[in-house]
């Protein structure tokens, strides 16, 4: 299984995650996934908030829209996404022209990843005008 730490954000909101990649070639992490009912091959992330909050691999059962909105863009961008990245949900619902800053980790090629971002987000979005 592969894991990922994920920056979330929203307005006023940081939320630390872990974002697994339910499915794996090795044989025992197989063998629990497919007792636990995870079929293979579905690219079902398990998303964790890291302040206390519950795990889950259904985006629409998280308690709010920003653990909802960032679940079903990790699924999206799954490959694309670095540990370490942010996933900046109010930015992605073009409420704000800017990306925000990282609080957790200062990455070394912040501009670069950003700029990933914002494509990213125009895959979705196409820009208005």
């Amino acid at each position: 299984m592969e894991m990922k730490c994920i920056e979330i954000r929203d307005v006023a909101t940081c939320i630390p995650a872990l974002a697994i990649l339910m499915e794996s070639t090795d044989p025992i992490d197989r063998a629990f996934l497919a007792r636990s009912g995870y079929a293979k091959n579905t690219n079902l992330i398990m998303l964790l908030n890291m302040n206390g909050g519950r795990a889950a691999y259904d985006p629409y059962s998280h308690d709010s829209l920003t653990m909802r909105d960032a679940h079903l863009l990790i699924q999206i961008f799954w490959n694309r996404l670095e540990n370490g990245d942010i996933i900046d949900v109010e930015y992605f619902r073009q409420q704000t022209n800017t990306s925000k800053e990282p609080e957790i980790v200062e990455r070394r090629n912040h501009e670069t990843r950003f700029g990933l971002t914002v494509s990213y987000r125009d895959e979705i979005f196409p820009p208005l005008g």
